[in-house]
Order: C-alpha cells, then sequence, then structure tokens
C-alpha cells in the first residue's frame, strides 16, 4: 500500500514540474506525503509508544486474531459509517453501540484515535482507484 501512495507522489510530482495542472487531492498529496508515508510505514506495532502496544487487549479469534480489538474497532468504523458521513456523532454513536457488547478499556479508548486514522488512510488507495 506505501508503494501505491510513493508511486503517485512521484507522477504527481512528475507533473507539476512538467507544469501540468492536478487536481487540490493530488496537491494535498504532494503537500503532505512525509504524514501519508509516516501512517502507511511499518506495521501497527509502530504506531505507538513503545511498550504500549503489548499492554493493549488483543483480539482472540477471527481474521484479526492477535491484533488490537481496537483494530477490529476501527475497521468496522470504516465499513460502517461512509467516509463522507465520517463525524464526531456517528464516531461516538459507535463506539458506545460496541461498549454495549464489551467495553473498552481506557487506553483503548486512547488508541482508538491513532489506530482509526491509520485504518483511514490505509483506505485511500481503494477510494482512489474507483
Amino acid at each position: 500500500m506505501g508503494a501505491f501512495f510513493l508511486n503517485y507522489y512521484r507522477a504527481t510530482a512528475s507533473a507539476i514540474q512538467k507544469e501540468r495542472v492536478i487536481t487540490p487531492a493530488s496537491e494535498w498529496l504532494v503537500d503532505n506525503f512525509y504524514i501519508v508515508e509516516e501512517h502507511t510505514s511499518g506495521n501497527p506495532r509502530t504506531i505507538f509508544l513503545p511498550g504500549y502496544y503489548r499492554k493493549l487487549p488483543k483480539l482472540a479469534s477471527g481474521h484479526l486474531e492477535g491484533f488490537p480489538r481496537v483494530f477490529g474497532v476501527a475497521l468496522g468504523i470504516r465499513c460502517g459509517i461512509p467516509i463522507v458521513n465520517l463525524n464526531r456523532s456517528l464516531l461516538r454513536r459507535f463506539v458506545m453501540a460496541y461498549q454495549r457488547l464489551q467495553p473498552l478499556t481506557i487506553g483503548e479508548l486512547w488508541a482508538l484515535a491513532i489506530t482509526l486514522r491509520v485504518v483511514l488512510v490505509e483506505n485511500l488507495p481503494q477510494r482512489w482507484r474507483k
């Protein structure tokens, strides 16, 4: 997935050098590539402070077995709420509904914002290919 962004960045930078017109989204990517790169490199363990990842409760089964539960919550948010409709109220309702079944720890709630950001950035290549 990081390769997709790198290729897109290079193509856009080349277009800019040739003075071609680019879209606002492409311009944003060129200006903020360092942010995207930071969130698309490495593995899930690298987005948290050292040792913090180990303390997060993990999923015991399913395709995310061994990953922190917040990854499952973040993926559920991404799949359950269209990106264009994502707002504080919908996020709050989603998390509260999840917690009726399985309460999150304070550490998981703190980690959810970071995890959701990573999941949404990882979803960008799929949205741009459409």
